[in-house]
C-alpha cells in the first residue's frame, strides 16, 4: 500500500514538472507572461500540493472509517486488478511504439548518403538531408543570424550560395518577395528555407555580432522584433531655431528642458513610452505592452494633457519669450515592428524599445502635416478607430482631411485639431477628445472631487455616457487639469 502510494505522488510530480516546462516555454515570449509568472508559479506548485494531500486524505478516512481494507463486491476486485493491468501494458507500448520510432529515424538517417557544407571562413560540416541550412549552421554553433525565427519574414539570414546552387529548388513565393526587397543576386538564398541535398559552398552575407546573449536577453521578446500594433506619436516645438538664435545658449537649455520635462511627464502620465528625444522632437510610443486600441486611447489622451501642458509651459515662461510656444503633434495607429536597438555594449534589456515600419513615417508626415493644415495636432483614422471614439469625428472644430502621404498611392484620412488659444472665446477652444455632453449635478460634483488620473482612464467611458435630465458640461483636458491643481492649491 505505502509503495503504491509513493509511485503515484512520483508520477503525478514527474507528469506536472513536464507540463509546467512546456507551458513555460511556451508562453515566456507573450508580453503579459513576465508581469504573470509570479502567480503561474505559485499556483503551479499549489496545484500539485493541494492534489497530493487531498488524496492522501481520503485515503486516511477510509482507513479510519472502513478499515484498511476496503470491501467489494465478488469479482471488482479481480476486475480492477485486470483493468490496472490492461493499462500498465498499454503504456509500455505507447513507450516501446515512441523508441522504436526514434530509432527507425536513426537507423534510417545512417543508410542516407551525407552532405558536406563548406563555409567560407574555412569550416566544414558534414550532414544528413532534412534540415535547414539555418538550423545546420546553429546545430553546429555556427553563427547565423536570423531575427523572424524563420519564417521568411527577414531576409537577415541570407547566404550566398558559391556552389551547388542547382541542386536546391526554386524559392518559395515568400523567399522569392524577401529577397527582391533586399534587392538579392540570383545566388543569394534564405538560409531557413533551404535544405541542402548535396554538398554545398555557402557564405553567410551578415554577421551575428560579437555580444553573446544572456539567458535574460534570450527570454527578452523584443530581443529579435516583435510585430504589433502599436500608436506612433511625434512631437516637434515649432520655430525654436529662431527662438534659439536671440536668447544665450543656457538660457535655450533652460527653455528646452522646461518644454521637454513637461512634454515627456504627459506621455509617461499617459501610459506611453519615450522612444527617442532628437532635438526639440519627441518620439513616443503607447500600447508597447497593452495593445494597439489601448494605445490609441492612451495617445489621444495624452493630445489633451499636451495641450494643458504647454499652456502652463507658456504661462512659467512668459518673462523669457517674446511669443507663446507652439507644438505639432503626429499620431497614427498601425503595425510596426518593435525591438531593444543599441551600440554595442549597450544591447540587450538595458537597450530602448523603438519601432519601425511604416507607421512611424506615416506618423512622422502626420506631424509635418500640422504645418500645412494649421493645426495641433494630426491624427490619422486609424487611431480614431482603434481607439473606439468615431464620435471624436464630429467634436466642435475637428476637421477631416484625406492628406496625401508620401510613398503611398492612396490618400490617408485624418483629423486636424486646431491650435488651441487662450485669445479666442470660451466657446470656440479646442477641446479633445470630450465634447459637451450632459450630466447629473451629482456627477459634476464627481468629476470636481475626482483625481486627474482617474478622470483621464475614465474619459472614454464618460464620454459615452449621458443623462435625459442633465445640464451640459463641457469637460475638457484643460478643466480636469484646472480642477486638480486647485485641488492641490487647498490641501494643507
Amino acid at each position: 500500500m505505502a509503495g503504491a502510494a509513493w509511485s503515484q505522488s512520483i508520477l503525478l510530480l514527474i507528469v506536472w514538472t513536464h507540463g509546467c516546462v512546456g507551458l513555460h516555454f511556451w508562453l515566456r515570449l507573450k508580453r503579459w507572461y513576465p508581469r504573470a509568472r509570479p502567480w503561474l508559479a505559485t499556483l503551479a506548485i499549489l496545484v500539485p500540493t493541494l492534489a497530493l494531500t487531498g488524496w492522501i486524505n481520503a485515503a486516511r478516512m477510509v482507513v479510519v472509517t472502513v478499515g484498511e481494507k476496503v470491501r467489494f463486491e465478488p469479482g471488482q476486485q479481480a476486475q480492477l486488478a485486470e483493468w490496472a493491468e490492461m493499462i500498465r501494458w498499454a503504456a509500455l507500448a505507447i513507450l516501446i511504439a515512441v523508441l522504436a520510432v526514434q530509432v527507425g529515424r536513426w537507423l534510417h538517417d545512417l543508410t542516407r548518403p551525407k552532405v558536406t557544407l563548406f563555409y567560407r571562413d574555412g569550416k566544414t560540416v558534414l550532414t544528413r538531408p532534412g534540415p535547414t541550412l539555418l538550423e545546420i549552421s546553429r546545430a553546429h554553433n555556427i553563427p547565423h543570424t536570423s531575427v523572424c525565427g524563420g519564417r521568411a519574414r527577414c531576409s537577415t539570414c541570407r547566404t550566398l550560395i558559391l556552389s551547388g546552387e542547382h541542386s536546391l529548388p526554386p524559392p518559395t513565393n515568400a523567399e522569392r518577395a524577401a529577397l527582391e526587397k533586399a534587392g538579392a543576386r540570383e545566388n543569394v538564398r534564405l538560409a531557413c528555407q533551404i535544405r541542402p541535398v548535396r554538398d554545398l559552398e555557402v557564405q553567410p552575407l551578415l554577421g551575428a555580432g560579437r555580444s553573446k546573449g544572456t539567458q535574460t536577453t534570450q527570454d527578452d521578446r523584443f530581443r529579435w522584433g516583435v510585430e504589433q500594433q502599436v500608436a506612433v506619436m511625434f512631437i516637434d516645438l515649432r520655430g525654436f531655431t529662431s527662438v534659439a538664435e536671440h536668447k544665450l545658449p543656457f538660457d535655450t537649455v533652460f527653455i528646452l528642458n522646461r518644454y521637454l520635462d513637461g512634454a515627456t511627464g504627459v506621455i509617461r502620465a499617459a501610459g506611453g513610452s519615450i522612444d527617442k528625444v532628437m532635438g526639440d522632437g519627441i518620439m513616443a510610443l503607447f500600447g508597447v505592452e497593452s495593445g494597439g486600441a489601448e494605445g490609441a486611447r492612451q495617445a489621444l489622451h495624452a493630445i489633451v494633457d499636451l495641450a494643458a501642458e504647454l499652456e502652463h509651459i507658456n504661462a512659467d515662461l512668459a518673462a523669457q519669450l517674446d511669443a507663446p510656444l507652439r507644438l505639432g503633434v503626429g499620431v497614427h495607429t498601425g503595425p510596426a515592428i518593435l525591438g531593444r536597438i543599441g551600440l554595442h555594449g549597450h544591447a540587450g534589456p538595458q537597450a530602448n524599445i523603438t519601432a519601425l515600419g511604416d507607421t512611424v513615417n506615416v506618423a512622422s508626415r502626420l506631424e509635418g502635416a500640422t504645418k500645412e493644415l494649421s493645426a495641433f495636432a494630426v491624427v490619422s483614422q486609424d487611431t480614431v478607430e482603434a481607439a473606439g471614439l468615431g464620435r471624436l469625428a464630429t467634436a466642435p472644430g475637428v476637421g477631416i482631411h484625406a492628406f496625401a502621404v508620401r510613398g503611398r498611392a492612396e490618400p490617408l484620412s485624418v483629423l486636424a485639431f486646431p491650435t488651441r488659444r487662450s485669445s479666442r472665446p470660451a466657446s470656440t477652444r479646442w477641446r479633445l477628445p470630450a465634447v459637451p455632453f450632459r450630466t447629473t449635478p451629482r456627477a459634476a460634483a464627481q468629476v470636481k472631487r475626482a483625481p486627474m488620473a482617474r478622470l483621464i482612464r475614465q474619459g472614454t467611458r464618460i464620454l459615452e455616457k449621458g443623462s435625459e435630465d442633465g445640464l451640459d458640461l463641457p469637460v475638457t483636458g484643460r478643466t480636469i487639469c484646472a480642477e486638480h491643481r486647485h485641488q492641490r492649491k487647498s490641501q494643507p
